[in-house]
């Protein structure tokens, strides 16, 4: 925690004023010295109750009366405070009649309010001399105070002693303590004391809050509302009026309330887990720092050389403290929309005229939206996204990351077309002006808010705390029914609910404040999808279409979706249209034919595979087209215009969540396992898991299995050729084909007559083409046997060699077997 400076809160006290306040004297603060007993003390701003200048002043108010002493009874005091002490606005008070008597406290913000300020026994004048100081220059301008001036007893302040006994602080000589919001926190202030003669007639306790107690005594407890830092007070008041002037401040840090940020998925299908995670837990800190930014939604007006300027002061550096490291300056924000990056340029400007031109035009952007822009000729806000210039940014400028037209710079931090630091050497303090022009006219836009981020150690002396919350299951831990896992932390946890319904989860934290709080998730158990992959396919020579089922609670997940059609000039579509395909297959073509709106309804089924192609007509920069679900909320819109024709305007999928998400594996042999419908490839018997749920709902995953094998019976061999001497006998077909084909298959001859006895005798059987035919689950292959039978009496069959060198004349004819052996084969 940042070291803690206390700041003395005021007190409440108002004094009843008496008749005859036209007598009195109007003393208004300057640099001199007035005398008087009864009058009214005012700021430079006067009786009319101006605000104060930021002129300081030394003055003193002397009594009329020797022997007495002046009081001032501050029935009312404001001045400006800075999260840096050292930069409040403070009215000093001296007990004599120069800055060189003793001090009677420094106070500002509304510290004197109510408490009357007395010259003590000691002061031999009388005197009280009182030093303005303003640092702030009462940018806020608060009316500076009125006090009713008088003479007395010289006063002997009483004493006062507070503790804080219920949290008993942490540390003794440390009057802090930690509490949550809503707990009451005991003070005691029991140990105060008045001066020797006389008594303590009154408590004021200041709990720096609004709220002022002056009946409760010497003992009192309090609750706060918010979270923050409260500097409580005791003021002390004896029988003679007197007040305690004693700094006794008592710190109570009140905790920030966590930012739960669960990490869930709201739905989830029946029979599915559906799972929270908590640890995106977030302990905001609480800073007395002021916002470095400046909010408020301006209209950027579209005129050519049009501009928005606004300035954030700052006033808490110390004084005089400039910008010295470049490091120091973290980045310059805007959270804005516009509809045509080309127009603008913008400017920061430091408090001594320092320029820097964050984004220059022209800047090369042209028609990219900055954040999401209502583009349609109003004034309507559209929403402003947030965009940093960082010194230490690397990726380049706006105009380097533009996309085009209707395209949108993303939200993220961009370099700065000049320098930003160029800074260096720039006041801290002081006027920052933040410009946008706007060169070009008809397009439009707004600043939400902007500002700077500076090194959080430039700030001194800022009271800064963050709770911490533990993150181990005695500090976090979460409260379900039907729990199917929680980890070891307590942080993680999974549920399977039984039935359709919501089902609460409940995650509770304990910060070190000793504060407790949860947050409710709820999970809404719905129908899911159930997937059948379809038969298994027996696999032949081409690709396989898988053609799995989407079913939601026994139904098709059909998708009843409307197209709206709109024409910006109201005359139609003149000749453009769109081609709707499902599944690769044409469905619709839509047009609009006059006018400017018309929804049709169409329908298309569950997990569908779906395209929106675009045919160009005339005046396609007029068209605009969307898709609407059943709830009325938009699957797909485009335009006005930027379409060519033949554009896949969208490549989407119909399902009952939306759109639905298929993964295929393994992926191998698919030409897209991403999608519903991939064609298949295989070398080998491949069995593929279809999973499908909806897009965002894992928890509603359906899987299925398909199998795709290769026909087993569906080889036919390899086709051949033979020649045959006429007595080579006879042969079985099948022996006469190569590779290795299987039995069981079909011949036919020549005329596509069958074979009944598939062989084949040299000496009976003409020449013929022999076709053997396998098939299976609609699978078909074929393979051929060509034989030709050489002739008795061709010379040919008796010119060859046997095991011996055999010459016979006499060969024409002749019929031994020892004879029969192949002359010619071919394969």
């Amino acid at each position: 925690m940042s070291r803690v400076i206390y700041i003395l809160s005021c007190l409440f006290y108002i004094m009843a004023l008496t008749s005859g306040l036209s007598a009195q004297d109007d003393l208004v603060m300057y640099d001199g010295t007035d005398s008087s007993c009864d009058g009214q003390f005012f700021d430079d701003g006067g009786a009319a109750g101006g605000p104060y200048s930021a002129a300081n002043y030394t003055y003193t108010i002397c009594p009329d009366n020797p022997g007495d002493v002046i009081q001032v009874e501050f029935v009312a005091f404001a001045l400006q405070t800075s999260p840096n002490p050292n930069n409040n606005d403070a009215l000093t008070i001296y007990d004599g009649d120069d800055t060189s008597a003793n001090s009677l406290g420094t106070y500002t913000g509304d510290d004197l309010q109510g408490i009357p300020v007395t010259g003590t026994t000691n002061n031999t004048t009388g005197c009280l001399t009182f030093v303005f100081t303003v640092n702030t220059g009462n940018t806020n301008a608060l009316p500076g105070w009125e006090g009713l001036v008088s003479c007395t007893t010289p006063c002997d302040p009483p004493t006062a002693n507070s503790l804080i006994t219920d949290p008993v602080p942490a540390i003794d000589t440390l009057q802090s303590v930690g509490v949550c919001i809503g707990q009451e926190v005991s003070f005691d202030g029991s140990a105060s004391v008045a001066a020797p003669g006389f008594n303590l007639a009154e408590y004021v306790w200041n709990f720096d809050d609004g709220e002022i107690d002056n009946s409760s005594g010497s003992v009192v407890s309090h609750s706060f509302g918010e979270a923050g830092e409260y500097i409580v007070s005791l003021t002390v008041l004896d029988n003679n009026g007197c007040g305690s002037l004693n700094i006794d401040p008592l710190q109570v840090l009140v905790s920030t309330t966590p930012i739960f940020n669960t990490d869930f998925l709201p739905e989830v299908c029946l029979g599915g887990e559906a799972c929270a995670d908590g640890t995106p837990i977030v302990s905001p800190t609480w800073t007395a720092l002021p916002p470095q930014v400046v909010a408020g939604e301006t209209y950027l007006a579209d005129g050519a050389g049009f501009s928005y300027s606004t300035s954030l002061t700052f006033d808490f550096f110390e004084p005089g403290a400039t910008l010295e490291s470049c490091d120091d300056l973290l980045n310059v924000l805007v959270n804005m929309e516009h509809s045509y990056m080309g127009d603008l340029q913008i400017e920061l400007e430091c408090p001594d005229g320092t320029t820097v031109v964050l984004v220059e035009y022209p800047n090369g952007g042209g028609g990219t939206y900055l954040g999401e822009a209502v583009d349609d000729g109003t004034t309507t806000p559209g929403v402003g996204y947030d965009y940093y210039w960082d010194p230490d940014a690397n990726n380049g400028t706006w105009g380097d990351n533009a996309g085009g037209f209707n395209s949108t710079l993303e939200s993220g931090s961009y370099e700065s077309d000049n320098d930003l630091c160029d800074f260096v050497g720039c006041p801290l303090n002081g006027d920052w002006t933040f410009t946008v022009i706007d060169n070009l006219a008809i397009d439009n836009g707004y600043i939400f808010y902007w500002g700077i981020n500076f090194n959080p150690e430039l700030f001194p002396g800022i009271t800064t705390f963050t709770p911490t919350i533990g993150m181990e299951s005695d500090s976090t831990w979460w409260e379900a029914d039907n729990i199917s896992f929680e980890s070891d932390d307590g942080n993680q946890i999974c549920i399977t609910p039984p039935a359709l319904g919501d089902y609460d989860l409940t995650y509770n934290s304990i910060n070190n404040f000793g504060c407790a709080f949860d947050t409710t998730v709820t999970i809404t158990v719905v129908p899911g999808p159930a997937i059948d992959a379809g038969p298994d396919i027996t696999f032949c020579d081409a690709p396989v279409q898988l053609l799995p089922d989407v079913s939601v609670d026994g139904n098709p997940a059909d998708c009843s979706w409307t197209f709206v059609l709109e024409d910006t000039f109201g005359d139609g579509w003149n000749g453009c249209s769109v081609d709707i395909l499902v599944n690769g297959n044409f469905e619709y073509n839509l047009t609009l034919n006059a006018g400017s709106f018309e929804e049709v309804p169409i329908s298309i089924a569950g997990g569908a595979a779906v395209q929106i192609i675009f045919n160009e007509g005339a005046f396609a920069g007029e068209v605009i087209m969307a898709i609407q679900d059943e709830n009325g909320d938009d699957v797909f819109s485009a335009g006005p215009g930027g379409f060519n024709d033949g554009d896949v305007v969208w490549d989407g999928t119909c399902g009952g969540f939306g759109t639905y998400v298929y993964e295929w594996n393994p992926p191998d042999g698919l030409d897209d396992p991403t999608i519903p419908n991939p064609t298949a490839t295989v070398s080998e018997t491949t069995t593929y898991t279809v999973t499908v749920y909806p897009d965002g709902f894992l928890g509603c995953a359906a899987s299925d299995d398909v199998t795709i094998q290769i026909d087993p019976l569906g080889d036919p061999g390899q086709s051949t050729d033979w020649v045959f001497c006429f007595h080579e006998g006879e042969f079985e077909l099948i022996d006469l084909l190569g590779g290795a084909p299987v039995n069981g298959g079909t011949w036919t001859d020549g005329n596509g007559a069958v074979v009944a006895d598939p062989t084949f005798d040299t000496y009976t059987d003409a020449n013929d083409v022999f076709t053997y035919t396998v098939s299976n689950g609609g699978c078909v292959a074929s393979a051929q046997v060509t034989i030709e039978v050489i002739p008795q009496g061709d010379p040919i069959c008796c010119e060859f060699e046997y095991s011996e060198s055999i010459t016979d004349p006499n060969c024409f004819g002749y019929t031994d077997g020892s004879y029969g052996i192949s002359l010619f084969e071919s394969t």
